[in-house]
């Protein structure tokens, strides 16, 4: 249900972007991209934290909203950061940074 909803907003926040100037295009399709992996990543992690916890013997409540927030939204960001990179390969050029980490 993550998937599709994410795929859902997606669409919407890149058809957004084709019919106004504010949002680049390219920036909508990295949202539409990203959106999806995220709430896929958030789904799984939001199944696993709590059977995690109760392998090792803790309480399945423990995982749940600051930690699950805490790492869905930092590991998120990554996920849309790498869309980006790999979408976006000619903002790169015109920015004037170069590639550090590969």
């Amino acid at each position: 249900a993550g998937v599709l909803m994410g795929a859902f907003l997606g669409c919407l926040v890149f058809s957004f972007a084709l019919v106004w100037d504010g949002i680049s295009p390219m920036v909508g399709l990295v949202v539409a991209i990203a959106l999806p992996l995220v709430s896929l990543w958030a789904n799984l992690l939001g199944g696993l934290f709590p059977l995690m916890a109760v392998w090792l013997g803790y309480n399945p409540a423990v995982t749940s909203a600051p930690l699950m927030t805490t790492v869905v939204d930092s590991s998120g960001l990554i996920i849309y950061f790498m869309v980006a990179r790999a979408i976006m390969p000619s903002v790169k050029a015109v920015a004037g940074v170069e590639d550090l980490g590969s």
